[in-house]
């Protein structure tokens, strides 16, 4: 409570570091404020072993915890098949 809502609160995603890339996305307080779960895309991302995801709370002391429960990650089908049926 109280906290500046235009804020960064976190950032996250995923990185290669043997291709040297990746995705990521910053939250604001308001954008994860309240109760409920919230869902943030981070994009497509092929995976070729040794990825890992990140999660760096920003430097900021009106934060008292940010709290990560579960990573939910959905497979895609391939572009091509999907324009095929």
């Amino acid at each position: 409570p109280g906290a500046d809502e235009t804020a960064e609160a976190v950032t996250f995603g995923l990185y290669d570091p043997a291709g040297r890339q990746g995705k990521a996305i910053t939250c604001t307080v308001a954008e994860l404020a309240g109760d409920d779960y919230v869902y943030r895309e981070i994009g497509e991302f092929v995976f070729q072993g040794g990825e890992y995801f990140y999660f760096a709370a920003a430097v900021n002391p009106q934060l008292e915890s940010i709290l990560v429960d579960q990573i939910v990650l959905v497979r895609e089908e391939e572009r091509d098949a999907k324009k095929s049926n």
